[in-house]
């Protein structure tokens, strides 16, 4: 038997160091090839993503117990990092209200003395989080999620989605937060919405209200009933630019789903 030598074959070469790069730094092999006529378009799809998040992560670095602040420090280095490092053009990476709301139960069980101490502890855990993910992708982890069954997140998505929207229910009223669990601090709104805040209420709940396609007329845009606003649930001198501005008056026959007092 003719045995071949040991080593690549004469058609074949070693793998390029430019190759090798590219395969942790995703970017180096596209950025070669790409087109300055995407450039508009992607810019107008990046504009858009960066005006879509930034109100969201202050919202997410609220849940976290964060300054404002730490939320936009975060989007800018997750988008910047994932367009270097990612490795999907529809992906996009940014802060969730889960992951916030479990750095908030995570910190606070460390009982930090102050705001700089619970800043840096939450720093901490999420440098720690961010390294076991790389370890995870370095030894190929990814199976172990294949163990979580779907009830499951569906019941942890559904859980959160309650604990977040309790946590905001003080602030859209107007009232102090309670202590305790979510079920004792959903009983403590309900004991003080005496106190609740009249023109804060309203224009808290408008959103909620004006983003939910009206039963009264279902044929409606949902886009449309975002867009209209009461001048009633705009508070104190607000009113006074609001007026200004072109009123934005609902189609005919078409009415909010609840009523603004």
């Amino acid at each position: 038997m003719n045995e071949e030598p040991a080593g690549p074959r004469a058609d074949q070469a070693y793998p390029r160091p430019a190759s090798r790069l590219a395969r942790f730094v995703p970017a180096l092999s596209w950025a070669r090839a790409y087109q300055r006529t995407w450039l508009t378009r992607d810019a107008i799809a990046g504009f858009t993503i960066w005006g879509l998040l930034v109100p969201e992560m202050i919202a997410y670095a609220s849940l976290a117990g964060l300054p404002p602040q730490a939320g936009l420090y975060t989007l800018l280095a997750s988008l910047v990092l994932y367009a270097i490092f990612g490795t999907s053009r529809q992906l996009v990476v940014a802060g969730t209200s889960a992951s916030a709301v479990l750095v908030y139960s995570a910190v606070t069980e460390l009982h930090p003395k102050d705001i700089a101490t619970y800043t840096g502890l939450a720093a901490g855990f999420i440098i720690l989080t961010g390294v076991l993910f790389l370890a995870s992708g370095l030894f190929r982890l990814g199976f172990i999620t294949q163990f979580l069954s779907r009830p499951v997140m569906e019941g942890f998505i559904f859980g959160l989605a309650i604990f977040v929207t309790v946590g905001q229910l003080p602030k859209i009223f107007g009232i102090a937060k309670g202590p305790g669990d979510t079920i004792r601090q959903f009983i403590h709104v309900q004991g003080h919405l005496g106190g609740a805040s009249g023109p804060r209420s309203r224009s808290g709940s408008s959103p909620w209200a004006c983003c939910s396609r009206s039963t009264a007329c279902p044929s409606c845009p949902a886009g449309w009933s975002c867009c209209w606003v009461p001048s009633s649930s705009v508070p104190f001198s607000s009113s006074t630019t609001m007026a200004s501005l072109p009123s934005a008056r609902s189609p005919p026959g078409c009415r909010p789903s609840m009523p603004f007092g």
